[in-house]
């Protein structure tokens, strides 16, 4: 078993997407329109429920969030479950108008319409940014704003909750085999390259020395040929590099990682399919002795769900940016509430994982992560560290044809302040594969 280096899969929203797990953004925000729209239309059936009849025959539905006007009667009962498109349609049907009452709900919504995407936790920062130009400083804006996330990232966690208890996880054949894979030579920067030559090398320099025969040394395929080949001609480490780097060598290498590190930025446990041995009970018996015995762990970088011991993080990341700076000189706590670096210092989450990347060379492994810019500490610190030799994307696939790939990259360069370093440790699209 030649096992080099480490391997991080990097797990973010798109993980679970693959899964058929409705856990993105889009799907609770369509939920909770979904529930709007069905409380709004037990309020005009049931007129004292959340909501008047006013003098001019016009059914006012209220809560915390909303204000929606609407005629009398109902003309066309909504499904229970809509799409949060159809809260326009109707609106437009009912001739009916909608106030927000949560600013902040207001300002996603916004985000989302325009888009038809949004981050809650980078529409958070925007708010936390427009409440430190307010200069005056007994207003009370930061609180709000930190009271109704607080409200939102409730109501995320129990869709969480929900949506997790009434959905089968099922691992899949190819997503295993991708975790699993052996290392491609072709997706390393030099250094990366050049661990491999000297711990293949030295083996060979320990093998000449002894009388061992060539079956008994734990050695690659590639290297058991380059002896069987050259048999008694001198070898020195620039002669073996450019053996193993002819095309039909490279991959008969069949390297694998010493340690699987699953960083898993959901709340989630959709990992767990791939975690356990028992998955590959399909697989060759060499393919089983090699992953046997490696040893696996995994991290919620950002806690789970039902966890008293692993809360919920949710916020924001990336202490790079400028007004960032601007926060920390407040010296006002508020603003600080819902940082994710400070955070992690309630758990050893974020240790461990410096102690893991610390360890070794290591590659990086995305898997359905964006890589934005709400997470930008943590990645930069996992990207830019000298250890890591290799950031490879396992993209999502689109039905048209297209692919988020570039996306992805594009989002992994604000991560770097080298770009040099980053053209040279992402992994070209030519050697990427989909996720599914």
């Amino acid at each position: 078993m030649n096992e080099y280096m480490n391997r991080i899969i990097l797990i973010g929203n798109g993980f679970d997407l693959a899964h058929d797990l409705e856990t993105s953004y889009r799907h609770f925000i369509d939920n909770y329109w979904g529930k709007k729209v069905e409380q709004i239309a037990q309020t005009k059936r049931i007129p004292n429920n959340n909501g008047i009849i006013n003098d001019f025959g016009m059914c006012i539905y209220e809560d915390d969030d909303i204000q929606i006007t609407i005629k009398l009667p109902l003309d066309n009962t909504p499904d229970s479950t809509p799409i949060h498109k159809e809260i326009s349609c109707f609106l437009e049907k009912e001739n009916a108008q909608l106030k927000y009452k949560n600013k902040f709900l207001e300002q996603i919504m916004y985000g989302y319409n325009k888009k038809n995407w949004v981050d809650i936790e980078d529409e958070y920062y925007k708010a936390l940014k427009k409440c430190i130009e307010n200069k005056d400083k007994n207003n009370d804006e930061v609180n709000k704003l930190n009271q109704v996330f607080s409200v939102i990232k409730k109501a995320l966690e129990e869709y969480l909750k929900e949506t997790i208890n009434t959905k089968n996880q099922k691992y899949n054949d190819k997503i295993q085999n991708n975790i699993f894979s052996h290392f491609d030579l072709k997706d390393f920067i030099d250094k990366g390259v050049e661990d491999i030559v000297k711990c293949e090398y030295q083996k060979i320099t320990k093998l000449r020395n002894s009388k061992k025969q060539l079956s008994t040394i734990d050695l690659s395929e590639t290297t058991l040929v380059l002896l069987q080949q050259l048999k008694n001609i001198e070898i020195d480490e620039v002669i073996f590099k450019k053996f193993i780097f002819k095309e039909e060598n490279a991959s008969n290498f069949h390297l694998i990682p010493k340690q699987f590190l699953f960083l898993n930025f959901n709340y989630t446990n959709t990992e767990n399919e791939y975690y356990e041995y028992d998955l590959f009970k399909n697989k060759t018996d060499g393919y089983k002795a090699e992953m046997k015995n490696i040893e696996k762990q995994v991290i919620h970088i950002h806690g789970e769900l039902k966890s008293e011991g692993n809360p919920i993080i949710f916020g924001y990341g990336d202490e790079i940016d400028d007004a960032y700076k601007t926060i920390e000189t407040i010296n006002d706590n508020r603003f600080l509430e819902n940082i994710k670096s400070i955070r992690y210092l309630e758990t050893d989450n974020y240790k461990k994982v410096l102690n893991f990347i610390n360890s070794d060379f290591y590659q990086i492994y995305i898997m359905g992560h964006s890589c934005g810019i709400s997470d930008r500490t943590l990645l930069s610190t996992l990207f830019e560290h000298d250890n890591c030799v290799s950031i490879k994307i396992f993209y999502h696939q689109k039905g048209d044809d297209t692919d988020n790939y570039s996306d992805i990259v594009r989002n992994i360069s604000r991560n770097f302040a080298n770009k040099t370093i980053m053209r040279e440790k992402v992994v070209n699209k030519q050697y990427c594969l989909p996720l599914l």
